[in-house]
C-alpha cells in the first residue's frame, strides 16, 4: 500500500464583515480568497491516482460557487441579518461562528469531508496570510 496526498487549488471572491473588531475588519470588506484542498489516499495501482482532480472539482466546485460573490457574516451581526432579511435577492451565508479565514477554512472541510477523503483546508485572504484547518 502507498499513500500519498494531492492538493487542489480554488479561487472565489466575497466579502465578510467581523462586527467584533475593533481596527478595520469590522468594516464590511471583502477578499479574493484561495483554498488549497488536500486529500490524502492510497495509490490506485490500475490509475496511478489517489483521487481524479476531475471528481476532487466536482466535489468542491459546488461550496465554491456557493460563495462566490456573496458575503459571509456571523448571525449576531445585526446591521448584516437586518440587510439580509430585507435584500433576500443578495448572495449570502449566514454563520453559526465568525467569518474569519479559520472559520472559512473548517466550513469548507466540513462541508466536503463526507464526500472526499480531505485532510486539509488551507484558506488565504492575501498572497501572505492563510489559516488551515486540518479534519479531528
Amino acid at each position: 500500500m502507498v499513500e500519498s496526498e494531492i492538493v487542489k487549488t480554488f479561487s472565489w471572491v466575497m466579502g465578510h464583515r467581523l462586527a467584533f473588531h475593533k481596527i478595520g475588519c469590522s468594516n464590511i470588506h471583502g477578499h479574493n480568497y484561495t483554498a488549497k484542498v488536500t486529500v490524502r489516499g492510497e495509490i490506485d495501482e490500475s490509475t496511478g491516482f489517489v483521487m481524479d482532480f476531475k471528481d476532487l472539482k466536482k466535489a468542491v466546485m459546488p461550496l465554491i460557487d456557493e460563495m462566490d460573490h456573496s458575503f459571509m457574516y456571523h448571525m449576531s451581526d445585526r446591521l448584516m441579518c437586518d440587510i439580509f432579511k430585507e435584500n433576500p435577492e443578495l448572495k449570502s451565508i449566514q454563520m453559526t461562528v465568525q467569518p474569519t479565514a479559520e472559520n472559512i477554512a473548517r466550513y469548507i472541510f466540513d462541508k466536503i469531508k463526507d464526500d472526499i477523503p480531505v485532510i486539509r483546508v488551507k484558506v488565504y485572504e492575501t498572497a501572505t496570510c492563510c489559516a488551515q484547518y486540518r479534519g479531528k
